[in-house]
């Protein structure tokens, strides 16, 4: 897809929600992710997810919290939204639509990205990357 469309086809207009979609899709937000990942990844070789995690593993996941919750608020403004309108698009994507919807999904995902084993899972994913390219 585009960047700026959902990979259904749901262009960047319409609700608050549908456009941080789109803009959580963009090529600018994943650069974002992945220049905050290549400098943070190191943190996290060598630990079992199993396993207690080290102190410098909570403190990326609050910089990666800070930043991108920053990110995303700036976005927002930038559409002369509120984070309390997005917050209700959000629950009512949540309570009211159908699994199988695309704004639905999108919320789930936004969601399980806030919690620290995704994000820790999501940082893992990028020291075997890392190793994978140092090869």
């Amino acid at each position: 897809p585009a960047p700026g469309e959902f990979p259904w086809g749901v262009a960047a207009m319409g609700t608050l929600l549908e456009q941080v979609a789109a803009f959580c899709m963009s090529k600018d937000f994943e650069d974002d992710w992945h220049a905050f990942a290549k400098q943070h990844w190191r943190v996290f070789v060598g630990v079992d997810p199993a396993t207690e995690q080290p102190q410098e593993c909570n403190d990326a996941y609050i910089l990666y919290l800070k930043t991108f919750e920053a990110r995303l608020e700036e976005f927002i403004s930038s559409q002369n939204g509120s984070s309390e309108e997005f917050r209700q698009q959000a629950a009512h994507a949540l309570q009211e639509l159908p699994p199988n919807d695309p704004r639905r999904y999108f919320v789930c995902v936004l969601l399980s990205t806030t919690q620290y084993p995704m994000f820790a899972k999501l940082m893992q994913g990028e020291v075997r990357r890392h190793e994978v390219l140092a090869e």
